[in-house]
């Protein structure tokens, strides 16, 4: 299994233990208490709790949570300045659960309602949702740097469709960047493929979606945005970690090794 020698762990002594015995509302016996469900066959996932990876892969619909796995490309390796901390606040929650502070869009921050907004990751939700205060204002603001592409009618539930030529699901289109600001200064950036969704060969919109005026977690992140993206999830250490789109570092999820091997 490849290893990256820059693992950063940041510690949370305070936090509380993880529950095993607790089951995940309609899904059975998964006694994991975080979502990774195979978003394709609804199972649940079986590998080691206490340090989780996974990759939403859009080649094939294999289990991609099943066993251990070894990546070749060394850049899919998460650099340690992208690690944070699990937000302290959240407890007896099922669910990943990370800090955002603002959104980023060309130099341009949106800014939350108080000092970090608790925004959940996760592995049912196809899109990202936003409550409907920050949802209007991303798309004003994406709106406005993308005037010079043409508009599409929307396609629901988008709020926000471009007109494009296609000729499969690659989005044709380039779009800015969309960077989550972080805890301790880290940014995840969500790139044209995370952020732009191709429904038709004209047509591709922005793929965030309102999630209503009292949506409670204000953000929650959904797989679009998770695709050809290296996640680490250490529960012992509670720390996250991320790649940011795996694309732009020459490689995609499609180079993982799915072969079950022993764990020493």
């Amino acid at each position: 299994m490849h290893k990256c020698p820059n693992f950063l762990l940041i510690r949370k002594p305070f936090m509380p233990t993880v529950n095993n015995g607790s089951t995940l509302p309609g899904w059975g016996d998964c006694t994991c208490p975080v979502t990774t469900i195979n978003p394709v066959t609804g199972s649940c996932g079986q590998s080691m709790l206490n340090n989780d990876d996974f990759m939403v892969n859009t080649s094939n619909g294999r289990n991609i949570f099943t066993g251990s796995y070894g990546f070749y490309p060394n850049a899919a390796c998460a650099p340690s300045s992208s690690f944070q901390s699990f937000p302290s606040n959240v407890t007896d929650s099922f669910g990943y659960f990370i800090g955002v502070n603002s959104i980023v869009i060309k130099k341009r921050s949106i800014d939350l309602l108080g000092n970090m907004t608790t925004t959940k990751l996760s592995t049912i939700d196809p899109y990202t949702s936003l409550r409907s205060d920050i949802y209007t204002r991303m798309v004003r603001r994406f709106s406005m740097v993308t005037k010079r592409i043409p508009r599409a009618e929307l396609v629901e539930p988008f709020g926000l469709c471009f007109s494009n030529f296609s000729n499969g699901t690659q989005v044709s289109i380039k779009v800015p960047d969309i960077e989550l600001s972080l805890q301790d200064g880290k940014k995840w950036i969500i790139s044209t493929a995370n952020s732009i969704k191709q429904m038709t060969k004209d047509v591709a919109c922005l793929a965030f979606v309102d999630g209503g005026p009292t949506s409670e977690p204000a953000i929650v992140i959904g797989t679009h945005q998770f695709e050809d993206n290296f996640l680490v999830f250490d529960l012992e250490n509670w720390a996250f970690g991320f790649s940011s789109s795996l694309i732009r570092k020459q490689t995609s999820c499609s180079n993982f090794n799915f072969t079950l091997i022993e764990m020493n």
